[in-house]
């Protein structure tokens, strides 16, 4: 304990990370086996992460439609699986894939932000009978798998489908069937997420909520101009959740859009993907473009955590100080 204060208090003094690092090292005695242990096996763990993020890279630049086992970069690199998939829409069509996936991510960060937003709100800022049995019941929802509920979500997309497209319209089908889509995976969302924003909001202090109410404002405009800008952090993460579920769930949306559409063209990026995988559609397996399709969608994620990190680690961080 004496040791951790020494480190703290000098940790406090010194602007130098360098000599923070010197003092460390030379009180603490950090330069022990049990530490390079430690070392050793966080650079294992983070071997075990890299390698296949690697390998994925390298046989999307592979020719052919397998990967070379034997080498994670290939010596005849080649960008014909990126220009596959971007310049053949009559067998893949890559871009209408983005599209139609975009718009079904883009309505689900509105969904899934707004109705967790006001959730969380009231379940951090007032009190109700069966508050604290509702939160419960909202981490038992969320421990059901999406699979076990596969059946329950057909059996509302066929009421969902009667009620905005009575007429069976095939154009109209496949944006009700992306519209269905969003609103699934923004309601599966919603319990994990209304739990996190409400931890983050308890750690927003009251007397910001006292004060404005002094000063004439209601609860909406607290939560309004108070709230909202202070919760950014914590929002901009399950914005970027929201998106991602777009963009990474396949069973539901192949269910659904096989039965609201019969195009290709309207399938979304999982769908299509599996199909290079698994060559269910067309009868064959490449894996090399599948690669490098999942390259092309995983590539603006990467660029946007880089670029909101700082915010994202401190909404984190925030929002599970309390809960």
């Amino acid at each position: 304990m004496e040791k951790l204060k020494y480190f703290i208090s000098n940790a406090l003094k010194l602007d130098d990370s360098k000599e923070i690092r010197k003092q460390y090292y030379k009180k603490v005695g950090a330069k022990t086996p049990i530490v390079l242990l430690h070392y050793l096996f966080l650079f294992i763990m983070v071997a075990i992460v890299i390698y296949p993020i690697l390998f994925v890279i390298g046989s999307a630049f592979t020719p052919g439609k397998y990967p070379d086992t034997q080498s994670w970069w290939p010596d005849n690199a080649s960008w014909e699986h990126f220009s596959y998939l971007l310049s053949n829409p009559s067998k893949y069509p890559f871009v209408s894939w983005m599209l139609n996936t975009l718009f079904v991510a883009l309505f689900t960060i509105i969904l899934q932000v707004i109705f967790t937003l006001f959730s969380g709100y009231a379940y951090s800022r007032f009190n109700f009978r069966g508050k604290k049995h509702a939160l419960i019941l909202l981490l038992v929802i969320q421990m059901v798998p999406t699979v076990a509920a596969l059946t329950a979500s057909i059996t509302l997309y066929d009421y969902f489908s009667r009620l905005f497209n009575p007429t069976n319209s095939e154009a109209v089908a496949k944006y009700v069937a992306y519209l269905f889509l969003a609103f699934a995976y923004a309601g599966g969302a919603i319990p994990w997420n209304t739990y996190l924003l409400k931890g983050y909001l308890d750690s927003i202090p009251r007397d910001l909520d006292e004060a404005a109410k002094i000063d004439g404002a209601g609860n909406f405009k607290i939560l309004w101009k108070i709230i909202i800008p202070l919760a950014k952090p914590i929002l901009a993460i399950q914005a970027l959740w929201a998106f991602m579920a777009g963009f990474s769930e396949f069973i539901l949306s192949g269910v659904i859009l096989q039965a609201a559409t019969s195009s290709v063209t309207d399938w979304t990026v999982p769908m299509g993907l599996r199909v290079l995988l698994m060559g269910g559609y067309y009868g064959e397996s490449q894996e090399t473009t599948y690669n490098a399709g999942s390259l092309m969608i995983a590539v603006p994620f990467v660029l946007l955590f880089m670029a909101l990190n700082k915010q994202i680690t401190s909404g984190l961080v925030q929002g599970g100080s309390k809960g």
